[in-house]
């Protein structure tokens, strides 16, 4: 039986593999793509995908001793909430998730970024936007960045991102000045957030399967050709 110790290692690792795969996946984004995942990947939210996405893998595709120590490890972690709104991304990104988590080399990682970058633009990057304003999504996001911070060799994927981690020593009074209170809105605002909520869990799964029938599209399209 494998370890919950075993189960973190093999997760964190999994990750990094994944996130080196994403950084590959721009050689093959251009334009409006390129943009949108600059967008979409910052620092925190790059890394706090790639544990999601690697616990289910772990926990759910690869299974065995390994997947039952991971999904204990998810449920101590209190990542389990994740499942309703990833729902739609685990099961677009699966074919990548899994190349990652075989991955043995740089050489794998760069056709596993070839396949994120594939599915991106076919329908996974709506998904993403979606996923990634979600409350829990972004609760979730603090945890695992608190929790496990993300390695040096993830933060540096994103040389020059100024907005993912602001930082807080420069000029802290007009910091402190102009510092929202969400906490406050929350608690004004309660319905319009589980509204929105829900919203955006209808959007991500309208956006799946937008992303299906394209897919299907494509493979008409070239077996006709």
């Amino acid at each position: 039986m494998a370890t919950i110790e075993e189960a973190k290692t093999a997760i964190v690792a999994t990750a990094q593999r994944m996130a080196r795969s994403i950084a590959y996946s721009r050689e093959h984004l251009t334009g409006a793509a390129l943009e949108t995942a600059a967008s979409i990947f910052t620092t925190a939210n790059l890394w706090a995908l790639c544990i999601l996405f690697a616990g289910w893998v772990i926990g759910t595709v690869v299974s065995g001793p390994i997947g039952i120590a991971a999904n204990a490890l998810l449920v101590a972690w209190g990542l389990y909430s994740s499942y309703e709104i990833l729902t739609e991304l685990f099961k677009n990104g699966k074919e990548w998730a899994l190349l990652c988590y075989e991955a043995k080399s740089e050489g794998d990682l760069k056709v596993a970024g070839a396949v994120f970058a594939k599915l991106f633009v076919g329908g996974l990057a709506d998904i993403l936007q979606v996923v990634i304003l979600h409350r829990t999504f972004r609760a979730l996001r603090s945890k695992i960045n608190n929790k496990i911070p993300p390695p040096a060799e993830v933060e540096g994927l994103k040389k020059g991102e100024a907005k993912a981690e602001p930082k807080t020593e420069s000029k802290p009074e007009t910091a402190k000045a102009e510092k929202p209170k969400p906490d406050e809105a929350k608690a004004e605002k309660p319905k319009d957030e589980a509204a929105k909520d829900k919203a955006l869990t209808e959007r991500a799964k309208e956006a799946s399967d937008t992303a299906k029938e394209s897919l299907k599209d494509a493979v008409v399209d070239g077996a006709a050709a």
